[in-house]
């Protein structure tokens, strides 16, 4: 049997508008289980003022709401968010916006619209253009990594690692398109991986949570890989992992 795993850290949105926008948005996705509404601003300056304090991954922003240019500023943010703009017409949306645009929205919101919307948020997230970052700044944790590679040293921003696989006296970190292989061992890179965001699955693989499609009795599929599942890790990783994060669950 294979269980699909839901995104481990729903995407934290927050809607800045009036009504009845924000209303809208709070209503459409309440039964989105990879989306959670964390606040409502009223106006920009308040929306500035909470993100500087409270990041999230996604801004529904009024396009009718005045001060826009004010949000330049969330350009300094460690992690600035996705923006889905909803606007009176298709074509009325700022191009000096400080953050990238997922999607555009016409009013009046329709719900399979605004679904799309958020999926189209998500998948962005997955591909790495903005996965929610195990590894903020504000953290206390970098969400980079350097290792040793050709004689020097390689940076890797570690939400973008798929899994990395142990070969002896190195390892390679494997990513959507690329591999790069470290002069390390695993045990130093486990050591340097935050343990709530990596799991080991087997002696030779060390995969990221939140990159986990689906597990089955012996294996886990990680983006398009196949990797194989020792059985007294298995338990532990139902645990941690899958019984509190089951599509629909």
């Amino acid at each position: 049997m294979s269980y699909p795993v839901k995104n481990i850290v729903p995407l934290r949105c927050l809607v800045v508008g009036g009504e009845p926008v924000v209303s809208s948005v709070a209503d459409m996705t309440g039964n989105v289980d990879f989306l959670t509404v964390t606040a409502t601003c009223a106006s920009t300056m308040e929306a500035e003022a909470f993100m500087q304090e409270d990041p999230v991954d996604v801004l529904f922003l009024d396009a009718d709401l005045p001060g826009l240019s004010e949000l330049e500023t969330l350009s300094e943010l460690d992690s600035p968010p996705l923006a889905i703009f909803i606007a009176t017409h298709s074509d009325c949306t700022p191009d000096d916006l400080p953050f990238q645009i997922a999607d555009r929205l016409v009013k009046p919101i329709q719900p399979e619209q605004l679904l799309q919307a958020v999926e189209r948020a998500r998948d962005m997230f997955l591909e790495g253009e903005g996965l929610p970052d195990m590894c903020r700044v504000g953290s206390g944790r970098s969400p980079y990594l350097h290792v040793r590679h050709n004689n020097g040293s390689q940076k890797i921003v570690k939400r973008d690692i798929l899994f990395v696989e142990d070969g002896g006296s190195y390892v390679t970190f494997v990513m959507t398109g690329r591999e790069i292989v470290a002069d390390q061992t695993m045990a130093s890179i486990e050591r340097m991986l935050p343990e709530d965001a990596f799991f080991r699955i087997h002696r030779s693989f060390l995969v990221n949570v939140h990159r986990i499609g689906s597990i089955s009795s012996s294996g886990v599929l990680v983006g398009d890989y196949e990797l194989p599942l020792s059985s007294h890790r298995k338990d532990e990783l139902m645990e941690s992992v899958v019984y509190r994060n089951l599509v629909g669950g």
